[in-house]
């Protein structure tokens, strides 16, 4: 059963976009189109411009969705179609969608993090178990002055498919997002139960950055790239969604958690199973109902004729009494 919460008026949304597809699951599950989820907190322009990335680039086919309010995400990240999440945490603020994210790893969902999506105090329990930075400490990039931006330099630790094409380059964000003792400056190990790989490292804390990890889902985490919509700030997320690195990077990220997920045919085919089995249960109910319907026509038939015939042998009996009876005693 899908949880359902009673929240906020998103949840009313949620469901009209998720059960507005009954029809075509119940009839057509094939051709159901898989939905890309991209809740962006705070900054819509981000998120559109996230969709214009993958767009351009044309690995994903998919209906995208931009989502700011996180009420309306727990929601909506129960929908069977949805085979891909990305996720933008702006703020390192803790935020009630760890548990939520949780599960649709668990239940072999993709997903892309970005910002602090794998800080410890934002994520909760899912900055080990589906974004496993377990990130307490950032590092601050350079300011370049020149072009206004911060910068990170990155370099690629285990070869990948996320690094294909990339190679070691340099980000336009302010801040990488890692596990730190701050009172050593040591890093502190960060082990999740599955197959985790460090793609790329920031140059100066040796700090993991990008990580691709398996066990259930299939999740890629960048520990940077928080963005804004701040007219000429430092911080403006315009950067760096226009800057090749940046996007090379997303597309890779997006397209590797879009083929190794496992949640979309094994959700939709469920959802299928219900949507048809209601169908099924449905046609029987309408079938009830028309013969009950058919068998009260009938019923009213028989009641309507007899009736018609009491009334007729009243009347009769009317005319004979008050009339022809009236006549025979005359005669006599």
């Amino acid at each position: 059963m899908i949880p359902v919460m009673l929240r906020s008026t998103g949840l009313l949304l949620s469901l009209i976009f998720c059960l507005s597809l009954g029809p075509t699951i119940g009839t057509e599950c094939e051709q159901t189109s898989p939905l890309v989820l991209i809740y962006c907190q705070d900054e819509q322009g981000y998120g559109e411009d996230l969709i214009e990335i993958l767009r351009d680039d044309g690995g994903i086919e998919a209906e995208f969705l931009v989502l700011t309010d996180s009420e309306l995400l727990k929601n909506m990240i129960y929908c069977p179609h949805v085979k891909l999440l990305i996720t933008v945490f702006n703020e390192a603020k803790q935020v009630d969608l760890g548990e939520h994210l949780e599960y649709f790893f668990r239940t072999g969902g993709g997903l892309v993090g970005l910002g602090f999506s794998g800080w410890r105090a934002t994520t909760l329990n899912a900055s080990e178990k589906v974004y496993p930075l377990n990130a307490t400490s950032y590092a601050t990039g350079r300011y370049d002055r020149e072009k206004g931006v911060f910068t990170q330099d990155l370099y690629v630790d285990q070869e990948h498919e996320i690094s294909d094409g990339l190679g070691n380059f340099t980000a336009y964000t302010q801040k990488i997002i890692m596990s730190l003792d701050r009172a050593s400056g040591k890093l502190l190990p960060v082990e999740p139960s599955g197959e985790l790989t460090v793609v790329y490292r920031e140059y100066s804390k040796n700090a993991p950055a990008v990580i691709a990890y398996r066990d259930s889902g299939a999740s890629v985490t960048i520990g940077g790239f928080t963005g804004n919509s701040i007219e000429r700030a430092p911080t403006h997320y315009r950067l760096f969604t226009r800057e090749e690195g940046f996007r090379r990077l997303l597309t890779n990220s997006a397209n590797w958690a879009w083929k190794n997920e496992n949640r979309y045919v094994a959700t939709l085919s469920s959802a299928c199973e219900v949507y048809q089995t209601a169908a099924a249960d449905g046609a029987e109910v309408i079938e009830d109902v028309e013969s009950e319907r058919e068998k009260r026509n009938s019923s009213a038939l028989v009641r309507t004729s007899i009736v018609l015939v009491l009334m007729v042998l009243g009347i009769a009996i009317v005319i004979r009494t008050c009339f022809l009876g009236g006549g025979e005693k005359e005669g006599n």
